[in-house]
């Protein structure tokens, strides 16, 4: 195989792009936590949803199949009311697959995670009282040990007619409450969309999204747990225009 490009994704990982032939493949390595990702994605693919085919898992290392697809980004910047309606629906798929799974009580990994945040991170600039949003978060919650933990608009590709997910994330809270959550770090706070200087034709599209969300699934209007999720992107924000925007979008919740 003949290595065309090699680039370091978000988590850290090394990603290599490979050609054998007319196929294409990538390798990423660099985290144990891999494996456990390759084997979640497959686990979906079960459930019906499309996912890139694994074709090799070791250690720390998985190679599966490229998917040429079309970002979130660039799908909705692109998009007209039809291909909205149409990321809408396979969302509503997706949540609809886990929210009528057993009730479970995450109480302790959830005080872990914020116990995590507190020893890892500087809130001082934070306006939010940590004991008060803990109480706030709903606890007892759907649990499935199949679910994608990172439900965010830069996981799923556009490809031959329908959406991929990719990059799944194995939690302690995995609860639909909470990774459907994390699609609102898009789509009410612009996450995704950080970087761009002209955000109004996305901020249209995503409010669209989210407002038609949250009329369906109570659950989504639950701030609390919107700032429990930004929060949970603090320790791995270094950047210091990261840090910035994530803490605005935490004191502006949390004035609500």
């Amino acid at each position: 195989m003949q290595l065309v490009k090699q680039f370091h994704g978000h988590s850290g990982c090394t990603v290599e792009l490979y050609r054998n032939r007319d196929v294409y493949v990538v390798k990423k390595s660099g985290s144990a936590k891999l494996s456990a990702s390759a084997e979640m994605l497959i686990c979906l693919h079960t459930l019906g949803f499309q996912t890139p085919e694994i074709l090799d898992i070791e250690r720390d290392s998985i190679t599966m199949q490229y998917i040429n697809g079309v970002d979130m980004k660039n799908y909705i910047a692109h998009a007209d009311i039809d291909q909205i309606d149409q990321l809408l629906e396979f969302i509503n798929y997706y949540i609809e697959k886990f929210v009528d799974s057993p009730v479970q009580d995450i109480s302790v990994a959830i005080k872990n995670k914020l116990n995590d945040i507190k020893l890892s991170c500087d809130l001082s600039t934070l306006l939010v009282d940590i004991e008060l949003l803990y109480n706030k978060l709903p606890k007892c919650v759907p649990v499935s040990k199949i679910i994608h933990g990172d439900f965010t608009l830069d996981n799923i590709l556009y490809y031959q007619d329908d959406f991929y997910l990719i990059d799944a994330n194995p939690t302690d809270i995995s609860s639909v409450y909470y990774d459907a959550v994390k699609l609102l770090q898009d789509l009410d706070c612009g996450w995704f969309i950080r970087q761009e200087t002209n955000q109004t034709n996305y901020k249209v599209a995503c409010s669209y999204i989210s407002r038609q969300l949250k009329k369906r699934w109570q659950f989504l209007n639950n701030h609390y747990i919107l700032i429990f999720m930004l929060m949970r992107i603090l320790p791995y924000a270094t950047d210091a225009q990261n840090q910035e925007f994530l803490i605005k979008e935490i004191n502006r919740l949390w004035q609500l």
